[in-house]
């Protein structure tokens, strides 16, 4: 199990980035956060085994229709179990 902090960049803010996020995470039962940066990034926090974790980042590589991701960045920590679900943090 592993703990991932993800930073998206490029056109991901006011195109349901988040929702898509969500969804792909939900389906892949991996818990944790999405929400939106000032500097309009979006921040990603997942948890879960690593190879699912791995296909929620290729899904956010590609992004949702009408976004249009730039560059993803990945953080790997230790796994600490802080979350029950996958939330859209306003």
């Amino acid at each position: 199990m592993k703990f991932a902090e993800i930073l998206v960049t490029g056109k991901v803010q006011g195109v349901w980035f988040r929702d898509f996020v969500k969804k792909n995470a939900v389906v892949l039962h991996l818990n944790g956060w999405a929400k939106n940066n000032p500097d309009r990034t979006v921040g990603v926090a997942v948890e879960g085994e690593e190879e699912i974790i791995n296909r929620l980042i290729e899904k956010i590589k590609i992004g949702s229709p009408l976004s249009k991701v730039q560059d993803v960045k990945v953080k790997w920590q230790p796994f600490e179990n802080k979350f029950n679900s996958f939330k859209i943090i306003i």
